[in-house]
């Protein structure tokens, strides 16, 4: 029961446009141009864009926007969302299981419920997992986390912990039919690195690869037809200068890589043609400049990145995933509008 939002009102007010379709590129669903940027190769039918989630006021402004009631009794939290991320245009969702402050409104069981529901949707479905780093900074605060990890037996142990934690949620979200996992593990910041690349190399890639091959072995719990190998994606999050690693997730055996951050000098134009058939990217979009910048200036930054998504191998977003309040929606919408036409 959709109550006040119908799958029939979802297709016909909220469903993004494929008008734009390229040549003769048959129409995709979301799921599907996801999966091409992320496979990197082929011409999806338009750029692939997308967020993980959008924040309350968000949501009720873009609703509102689209004359649809932004809150009743019958209508679930989710509902609204799903709703709201196909208005935007969004190609992608994000559910967020267990604790961390990145993705309100996702934590406890209903996640599961809400993953179960959006696997029959159009929308790639991503669930949102702390890494064994990310997990640790929760568990602890950031400097204790950072005392742990200059003692590399100690940080051995409670690293394996969240490890086995995150494997567990993966396996759980990818059962209940999500299409891939994004690991959060903010290691670095915008001048480069919070941690040593021996600490890096020895504390973390090991457990890395362990968690991207175990998304990429576990078969998908749903039936949909058009999702192709029954496999998950993996993708790593971090914010800030993150270079360096590119290689080392590579080998690790991560999709993609998600944020991007401009100002962090993460081009990502230069580094999906880069690496384009080896690591795909998310994101891209300045959260800075989605929040004061000029009309223009958001317009020629969408159109630079869909210029090169357009190829495959970037889904465009913002660097956040996660958009706060304070992101005008005029200025969000316009940005996606700009990538569209592109």
């Amino acid at each position: 029961m959709m109550g006040t939002y119908s799958s029939d009102r979802m297709s016909r007010s909220c469903q993004p446009d494929n008008s734009m379709a390229q040549g003769n590129v048959a129409a995709m669903t979301g799921r599907q141009r996801v999966r091409a940027a992320l496979d990197g190769h082929g011409r999806p039918d338009r750029p692939a864009r997308g967020e993980f989630r959008l924040a309350d006021g968000l949501i009720r402004r873009l609703l509102t926007m689209e004359s649809m009631p932004p809150s009743t009794e019958q209508t679930a939290a989710g509902e609204r969302h799903q709703a709201a991320m196909l208005a935007l245009g969004s190609d992608m969702i994000a559910v967020h299981p267990g604790v961390g402050e990145c993705l309100p409104g996702s934590h406890g069981p209903a996640w599961l419920e809400e993953a179960r529901r959006l696997a029959g949707s159009d929308l790639f479905v991503w669930a949102v997992i702390d890494g064994p780093f990310q997990g640790l900074t929760v568990d602890l605060g950031w400097e204790e986390a950072l005392r742990v990890m200059a003692d590399s037996r100690r940080a051995a142990d409670l690293l394996a912990v969240q490890a086995e934690r995150a494997g567990q949620q993966a396996a759980v979200a990818l059962a209940a039919g999500v299409d891939g996992v994004v690991l959060g593990e903010d290691v670095a910041h915008a001048s480069g690195l919070m941690l040593s690349p021996r600490s890096l190399e020895r504390d973390l890639v090991p457990l890395w690869t362990r968690l991207a091959g175990l998304v990429k072995a576990v078969r998908r719990g749903t039936a949909l037809a058009d999702v192709g190998p029954l496999r998950g994606y993996a993708v790593f999050h971090s914010d800030g200068t993150i270079g360096s690693l590119l290689a080392m997730l590579e080998a690790a055996g991560f999709d993609g890589v998600h944020s991007l951050e401009p100002e962090a000098g993460m081009d990502a134009a230069r580094l999906t043609e880069e690496w384009r058939g080896r690591l795909a990217f998310l994101g891209g979009l300045s959260l800075p400049l989605v929040t004061s910048g000029k009309a223009k200036t958001i317009e020629d930054a969408a159109q630079r990145l869909s210029r090169v998504a357009a190829e495959g191998g970037l889904v465009i977003g913002t660097t956040v995933g996660v958009v706060p309040d304070e992101v005008p929606i005029e200025n969000l919408l316009r940005a996606y509008r700009a990538a569209e036409r592109a």
